[in-house]
């Protein structure tokens, strides 16, 4: 089975939500290009992963705090400047900040008329719901971190609980940190019509590992090594 090669945000050694780092995974043949969303105090879409921001001013501040123009001045481009370059050509994976980016993501989606190659991650079970009250059109993925103290409790409650959860909230798949997933884990959400995506692997052994685990997708800083080891593995 081929593997979804998801191109993590820094990818190849470029700058975290850039036009460099989405380029360069475009260029390593990577399946989808992860970004992460945020949002500006006057309600701009941005692509910044880290909540603070460390200003001009000489103090770090939460991006929903900063204008837009400011974050412009540090380098932080925006979401609708991605979507009307890709224009729909590769996949993305919008991996969300906050609850406060659903309703104007989904709105400026709509506005461009994206209507394909669109997957949703950082999601917990609220979100999900959330996102699929708005829409239908687009993919969620279910994250695992509300779960993982039961993880450490009882790693079988936690497969079955993860799993009910995102076909409850209507999710497509899990969205999980490698080191929690298992074969079991894979299994059972194959067996309810769930992908299994994993993050983030840069190690050839933890990707072989992974790939041997018959995970649908895995995210990566290194896409030009998963494809090699990927495609030795078919």
């Amino acid at each position: 089975m081929r593997i979804l090669i998801t191109a993590h945000s820094g990818c190849n050694n470029t700058k975290d939500n850039s036009f460099e780092h989405i380029y360069s995974a475009i260029k390593s043949n990577a399946d989808v290009i992860e970004i992460d969303i945020d949002i500006s105090i006057d309600r701009i879409l941005v692509l910044s992963h880290d909540p603070f921001i460390y200003q001009y001013s000489g103090h770090f501040e939460k991006t929903s705090n900063i204008s837009s123009e400011v974050l412009k001045s540090n380098g932080i481009i925006t979401l609708e400047s991605v979507l009307k370059r890709i224009n729909m050509t590769i996949p993305l994976n919008l991996d969300l900040k906050s609850i406060e980016v659903i309703e104007p993501t989904i709105k400026l989606l709509k506005k461009l008329n994206y209507t394909d190659n669109i997957i949703f991650s950082g999601c917990n079970s609220n979100w999900v719901v959330k996102i699929r009250n708005l829409c239908d059109e687009y993919g969620v993925f279910l994250n695992s971190q509300e779960f993982e103290n039961l993880a450490k409790e009882n790693y079988k409650k936690f497969i079955k609980v993860f799993v009910k959860t995102a076909i409850k909230t209507g999710a497509i798949g899990l969205n999980l940190n490698y080191k929690l997933c298992s074969e079991e884990l894979v299994y059972q959400a194959h067996l309810n019509g769930l992908f299994v995506q994993v993050w983030t692997l840069d190690k050839e052994e933890d990707m072989k590992k992974l790939i041997k685990m018959n995970v649908d997708g895995i995210t990566t800083h290194n896409p030009l090594l998963l494809k090699k080891i990927g495609d030795f593995c078919e």
